[in-house]
């Protein structure tokens, strides 16, 4: 997931260096307002894509938790839909939404990865705690939980 995530980053800052050379280029030129009516309207479409797509990793990172490909292949969830065995797999669990059910599995993780990595010695929470770009500091118990959960759900 981050590979892709990586992969856009860089594709958005191309974008803001073209953005800013077409604000240069508005600034001399006749044509100004047409090439910043442009740059708004690809600003909005990246804006509406990042969206789609964060919404599409929560619906699979759930997935996977919730293992809908298993459920989907029992005799009780056969022939429904994705989306319905999904909802239903979430209520049983006791989840109103799959932005609910995402957020509790974030927070969850971030408190393993804090217990078992900050205050505890596991290498392997260690190093992914420090490779989504965060530090870690055994003196003053940092990176936090919000902290490691804010930077899982980014």
């Amino acid at each position: 997931m981050n590979k892709s995530k990586s992969g856009m980053t860089a594709v958005k800052g191309a974008l803001m260096v073209a953005g800013g050379v077409a604000l240069i280029a508005a600034a001399a030129s006749p044509a100004g307002p047409i090439l910043i009516a442009l740059g708004a309207i690809l600003g909005g479409v990246a804006a509406i894509v990042k969206f789609y797509k964060k919404h599409k990793r929560k619906e699979a990172f759930v997935d996977k938790a919730l293992k809908v490909d298993e459920a989907m292949a029992s005799e009780a969830y056969k022939g429904l839909a994705r989306d319905k065995v999904r909802q239903s797999l979430l209520e049983k669990h006791g989840f109103n939404s799959l932005g609910q059910c995402y957020n509790q599995l974030v927070t969850d993780l971030a408190g393993m990865l804090y217990e078992s990595g900050v205050v505890g010695d596991d290498q392997e929470s260690r190093a992914i705690i420090e490779n989504i770009g965060l530090k870690i500091d055994k003196a003053k118990k940092k990176p936090g939980k919000d902290l490691i959960a804010k930077k899982l759900h980014t």
